[in-house]
């Protein structure tokens, strides 16, 4: 497995994988295969528990789910903890809009970011994935095979 080092301040930490290390990862067999490490950021207790049913209901690609309701809360935890990827809803208490994705972003350009948004927030969406975000979910439309592309 590939790992990076990423700088926040005066400290390095390990990243786990890189994108490019997950077709690797599919093709172990599942008692070889580490989970993914996750973060959730939504502030919806109804929608986290949905998504988080959906990644744990995969058992040929296990998840590690850790749900935060807050950027704030986020930020301290990919601080603490390092994580292979993260979903982040766009419509959180104390940030709005691509606000929450840039603070993501800036803390760590190389985070795989999924932006999860409102059914009508498509051009939200796309402005994420303008901005580096790896793709989006909107709201009311997640299946199991779409969570797992």
């Amino acid at each position: 497995m590939h790992l990076q080092t990423r700088r926040h301040g005066d400290r390095e930490k390990r990243w786990g994988i890189t994108t490019n290390d997950l077709p690797a990862r599919l093709s172990m067999s599942n008692s070889n295969r580490a989970p993914v490490q996750l973060l959730l950021i939504e502030d919806n207790p109804t929608d986290a528990a949905f998504v988080t049913r959906l990644l744990e209901s995969n058992p040929e690609l296990p998840f590690t789910v850790d749900h935060v309701t807050s950027l704030g809360n986020a930020l301290t935890t990919l601080e603490a903890a390092d994580y292979d990827v993260a979903i982040l809803d766009l419509s959180l208490p104390d940030a709005d809009g691509l606000e929450s994705f840039d603070q993501i972003r800036a803390f760590d350009a190389r985070l795989p970011v999924v932006v999860f948004t409102d059914e009508d927030d498509e051009n939200l969406a796309l402005a994420a994935i303008e901005s580096g975000a790896q793709d989006f979910m909107a709201k009311g439309y997640v299946t199991g095979q779409m969570m797992f592309r």
